[in-house]
This record gives C-alpha cells, structure tokens and sequence, in this order.
C-alpha cells in the first residue's frame, strides 16, 4: 500500500465542486458576454460607418468650397444637400436604444454587485 491509498481524492472532490457550483454560473456569463461583444461590435461597425461618412463629407465640402469659383449659389445648394443627407445617414444609422442599454447596463450592474 503506498501513500496515495491514505490521502483523499482531491481530482474526483475538485471535479465534483466544479459541475455543483462553477460551471452554471461559467456557462451563465460566458453567454452574457458573448452577447455584450456581439452588441458591442454592432455598435462600433455602426460608429465606424458614422465615422466614414463624416470624413467624406468633410472632404467633399473642402473639395467643392476650394476648386468651385464659379457661381455661388449652386456651390451653397450643394454644400446645403450634402450636409443635410450626412445628417440623415447619422440619424438613420444611431441607434438610440442600443446606446441607453449599452451606458446604463453597467451602472445597473456595478450597483447589483454593491
């Protein structure tokens, strides 16, 4: 008989405790989290597409306010279109739910831990 017949079984005891108690409560925030970064990459894909269109109608505005001259009121009704469709993509693309869940998940959170 060696030692290993007089000690406990420590894999059996540590394998039991995780299936009682651990694994739940893994398996349960790993889904949460998987769902908070799948709405968390949505969010920034969308932020990133706000992002592109600020950028392209900023360069399209320098572009006709520098090399258009001639005939100022075209050149003001165009600036005025492209401003007003960048506002339209914003407002299409923001998505005001997903932002209030995203912010105020975490401070219901931190206040469920307290």
């Amino acid at each position: 008989m060696g030692i290993k017949d007089y000690l406990p079984d420590f894999k059996e005891s540590l394998t039991s405790f995780y299936e009682e108690s651990l694994k739940g409560a893994l398996e349960n925030k790993s889904s949460e989290y998987k769902n908070l970064l799948e709405k968390h990459l949505n969010h920034w894909y969308r932020t990133q597409k706000i992002l592109i269109a600020i950028m392209l109608a900023i360069f399209l505005l320098l572009l006709i306010a520098y090399f258009w001259q001639d005939y100022p009121i075209p050149k003001y009704i165009t600036l005025g279109i492209i401003i007003g469709l960048l506002g339209y993509y914003i407002r299409k693309n923001y998505d005001d739910n997903l932002t209030s869940e995203l912010l105020f998940n975490y401070d219901s959170e931190e206040e469920d831990n307290k």
